[in-house]
């Protein structure tokens, strides 16, 4: 199964060190991120996905601007509102595919996440399908995965519903066994403002 819609995200902090976090393309020229990812950055970049090692290769896409949610406070939480969104200036390629946002609701459907997190030094697109066991909240939700590594966070989650993708997550953090990631449905409002 290949989902075409996510992107590396480099996000470089204001002291000069650069983590890498992962990113889903929400239209052709914004994409959905985790707030943490972007919280402190004075410069972001993106690069396209299945781009196994970042160098001078990589196909970079010019970032205009960048928000984090208004209510995003990481002294408070670590995923309550944690969402952003960037802004690109040039819209991306035709073959990407965007998915259509949708609150989670059926347990009976696997969810998929995709992540960039870094396994055995490298930062590597990985699909990840064993989340289960959610938990529903307003605005995000808490599901069993033992799977989660530095860089997976702001990666899409997808459920598959009717042979339908959706996006019904954004990964967050991890405690312990729970992941917890706030969903991109409940926030659509805020999503769509300057779009």
């Amino acid at each position: 199964m290949k989902f075409n819609s996510s992107f590396m995200l480099v996000v470089t902090k204001a002291d000069g060190l650069i983590y890498v976090c992962s990113s889903v393309a929400y239209s052709k020229n914004i994409l959905l991120t985790a707030a943490h990812c972007l919280d402190g950055a004075v410069k972001v970049q993106v690069c396209i996905e299945d781009t196994i090692l970042l160098n001078n290769l990589n196909t970079f896409y010019e970032v205009k601007n960048f928000e984090i949610h208004k209510k995003y406070n990481s002294k408070k939480s670590n995923y309550i509102y944690d969402i952003g969104k960037i802004y690109l200036r040039n819209d991306l390629p035709s073959e990407i595919d965007l998915c259509e946002l949708s609150d989670l609701t059926d347990h009976t459907s696997k969810l998929y996440r995709v992540g960039y997190g870094e396994r055995n030094g490298v930062n590597t697109k990985t699909i990840i399908s064993n989340i289960k066991n959610f938990t529903n909240y307003d605005t995000y939700f808490s599901a069993y995965e033992e799977y989660s590594f530095s860089g997976d966070s702001g990666g899409p989650i997808f459920q598959i519903r009717d042979d339908k993708t959706f996006l019904v997550g954004i990964h967050s953090t991890r405690e312990g066994y729970s992941s917890l990631n706030p969903k991109p449905y409940s926030f659509m409002n805020w999503i769509k403002k300057n779009c």
